[in-house]
């Protein structure tokens, strides 16, 4: 999904390259009005988005949801590698603390945080991974464009130093889309709400079983979420 932000404009890309004239409103709206774009996907439907666009790159915005997701990813990699290694030589240091890794520190009980204080101050490899994607997640707080750009290469600068192949391919990926990211912070934008229209339409999809070819279920998107009022004359909702 491709949105304005504020949500006020949606255009559904499903699985296939968007011609320019589709997505001409969304750029005319964004001119005129100052907003800015927010993407819940990236890789093919990049270009389409870019091309069109006056000063795409201080525009389009990869929120911080997108890069909690990809370092949460990497912990749990990073955990399940050691975890094996250590398992070998009969050490059980890790065993049942998956989800310690994942939780919000914030939202743990007593006993959970006193469990997961001895696991994040340890020396293991899955310690070292978390700390970097909690050091991410202290990124977003910026002002200026320059000194998120500082905060951020330091960041990178220790991702890519910390021999840790899962993290080191995610620091490869933000890199490349540090200039979204950058803008997500500055801007202070959220894809909370085209995340949301997203579900929706999974939902759709699901509800229907499939579709016959991508034009019905494009269809189908606007359908459902394109707010048609389907009542008869003179019936109040």
């Amino acid at each position: 999904i491709a949105s304005s932000l504020p949500l006020r404009s949606q255009f559904p890309m499903t699985g296939r390259r968007v011609r320019m004239p589709t997505l001409l409103p969304l750029w005319r709206a964004a001119r005129t009005t100052g907003k800015q774009c927010g993407l819940t996907a990236t890789g093919d439907y990049q270009p389409s988005l870019r091309s069109p666009w006056l000063a795409a790159e201080e525009k389009i915005a990869f929120d911080k949801l997108h890069v909690a997701k990809y370092l949460g990813e990497a912990v749990d990699k990073v955990r399940r590698q050691e975890h094996k290694a250590l398992m070998a030589e009969g050490y059980e240091d890790l065993k049942g603390s998956k989800y310690d890794w994942l939780y919000n520190p914030h939202n743990m009980t007593h006993k959970q945080k006193l469990r997961f204080k001895v696991l994040r101050e340890s020396t293991l490899k899955t310690a070292r991974a978390w700390a970097i994607k909690e050091l991410a997640m202290s990124l977003w707080h910026y002002v200026s464009k320059t000194w998120a750009m500082k905060g951020w290469d330091r960041w990178l600068s220790w991702a890519v130093r910390s021999r840790l192949d899962p993290v080191k391919e995610v620091a490869k990926t933000i890199k490349a889309h540090l200039w979204g990211i950058l803008n997500a912070v500055v801007l202070k934008v959220s894809n909370g709400p085209a995340e949301g229209l997203n579900s929706r339409i999974k939902m759709i999809k699901f509800r229907s079983r499939g579709f016959r070819n991508k034009k019905r279920f494009a269809s189908a998107i606007y359908f459902h979420l394109g707010g048609l009022n389907l009542y008869p004359e003179g019936v109040v909702r």
